[in-house]
């Protein structure tokens, strides 16, 4: 396995999430670097609904308002090859390729944000160093927390049905100690997506190392990863890639293009939990609907982050932690089923 310039660790995670230090000034200046990104993107949270994909055609469904989350877009069923292969740089062995598939669901067009966080869980862990603003991805959420939110969230969203005379959501996870079980998979409430769903999204149709192609150095359009900018403002962050993303820590999410089915920050910006136990090898087929072990001490993180740099960014790239561990480079997007009754009812 080959090492990065922050360390591999042999007990699983490959990375020292440990906050580098920052100089006073810098924390000072990071106002003027950092990257706004659009207003009107949907981090406002104040327009929602759901963009249907029939390859990557985009069509708005229903509109709704909905201030608890991101934009929702369905993703087609389908079946693709996740892992890299040997010949793609940067891969670490336990990215073995396998055929995978997945039924359809609902994937957040953005990272959950401060100001969604807020208003779900009346809460802020964010570690305001790094960025903090509502329309920045919340971190320092635990793979724990992030199951708590999904369930919180359904029941925020439930009340909004209600009052639109819509069929209620159920629950996905059920609490299990000091941590979450997901017992009822066909449960229509918010989840986090599998590792199958996240590479699926992340993909969006290319079998390429990132959903832009291959060239690493083109990620800063893209994604929000340690750049040029980052070197300047934070001398000690050794590890940047020649390119600029405009932001030398967190950017307001939506802030890059899209992949090509619409969705956000799939590359940087803040590692992402999903639900499944992190194991160093693949099934030699993934069934339909398969969500990693049954058990296990880290779960799994994907997307890469504004503090690592491109490869770990890669659509394949897996990393392990301890569910309940908190860092300030780490949030979540939600997920969701599709209800039998169909897409109409969302």
């Amino acid at each position: 396995m080959p090492t990065t310039s922050y360390g591999p660790r042999e007990d699983g995670p490959r990375y020292d999430f440990s906050a580098p230090t920052v100089q006073a000034w810098a924390v000072r200046g990071l106002s003027i670097v950092v990257f706004l990104g659009t207003l009107a993107l949907p981090w406002l949270a104040t327009w929602q609904g759901v963009l249907r994909f029939e390859g990557v055609e985009r069509q708005v469904m229903k509109p709704e308002v909905v201030q608890y989350r991101p934009e929702l877009v369905l993703l087609p069923e389908g079946e693709f090859t996740m892992g890299s292969p040997e010949s793609e740089d940067g891969r670490y062995d336990d990215e073995t390729q396998h055929k995978a598939e997945v039924a359809s669901f609902y994937l957040c067009r953005t990272e959950v944000t401060v100001a969604q966080w807020r208003a779900v869980m009346n809460s802020n862990p964010s570690d305001s160093t790094y960025g903090g603003d509502d329309g920045h991805p919340v971190q320092r959420v635990s793979w724990n927390k992030a199951c708590e939110f999904m369930n919180k969230l359904t029941a925020r969203e439930n009340e909004v049905r209600a009052q639109q005379d819509m069929v209620a959501l159920t629950l996905c996870y059920e609490a299990n100690g000091d941590s979450w079980v997901w017992e009822d998979r066909a449960c229509t409430g918010f989840r986090l997506p599998t590792e199958a769903e996240w590479e699926y999204a992340a993909r969006a149709g290319t079998e390429t190392a990132y959903s832009f192609g291959d060239d690493e150095k083109d990620i800063c359009r893209h994604g929000n990863i340690a750049d040029e900018l980052a070197k300047k403002i934070h001398g000690d962050w050794y590890w940047t890639i020649d390119c600029n993303d405009k932001a030398a820590n967190l950017a307001s999410v939506g802030s890059y293009q899209a992949n090509p089915w619409g969705l956000f920050d799939m590359h940087g910006n803040v590692w992402e939990w999903v639900y499944d136990w992190y194991d160093e090898k693949y099934p030699d087929m993934a069934q339909r609907g398969y969500s990693g072990p049954g058990g296990g001490k880290f779960r799994v993180l994907r997307g890469g982050s504004f503090w690592g740099v491109p490869e770990t960014a890669r659509s394949a790239h897996r990393h392990g932690d301890e569910p309940t561990n908190e860092y300030w480079n780490v949030g979540l997007r939600c997920a969701r089923g599709v209800s039998e009754l169909g897409p109409s009812a969302f």
